[in-house]
């Protein structure tokens, strides 16, 4: 599998997949601004410290700062029963987790429950 062309965006610095630019700004090279920061919504989580944890789950749950940043501006918010005031945001199948500071922990997509069994009514 080839790997997946990155560029850094100019306005918040983050570094995003070819998939999270429109084919103009991406045509600006390190110029290039993300989408969300082109509508407005960007840089929300370019100032939040990430968590090496939040980090890995990213990449292994293509679960891109777009993402995040949508959950936590569109997103049901919920604090979660701890101490620390650490809240869950979710938006369209994404659930991002952070400090009441906004640190990132995880993040993790809502998949549907799957049946992996062959039931039919020929075999009850």
């Amino acid at each position: 599998m080839p790997p997946t062309a990155t560029r850094t965006c100019s306005s918040c610095s983050t570094n995003f997949p070819k998939s999270e630019y429109s084919r103009n700004q991406w045509s600006k090279k390190d110029a290039a601004k993300c989408m969300g920061c082109v509508e407005g919504g960007g840089g929300v989580l370019a100032s939040s410290i990430k968590t090496n944890h939040l980090i890995q789950r990213q990449k292994q749950r293509n679960i891109s700062d777009i993402d995040l940043a949508q959950a936590i501006e569109y997103g049901e918010k919920s604090e979660l029963s701890r101490e620390d005031g650490t809240v869950r945001y979710s938006y369209k199948g994404v659930v991002y987790v952070a400090t009441s500071e906004g640190v990132g922990i995880t993040a993790y997509r809502l998949e549907p429950l799957q049946c992996i069994c062959n039931v039919t009514d020929q075999s009850i």
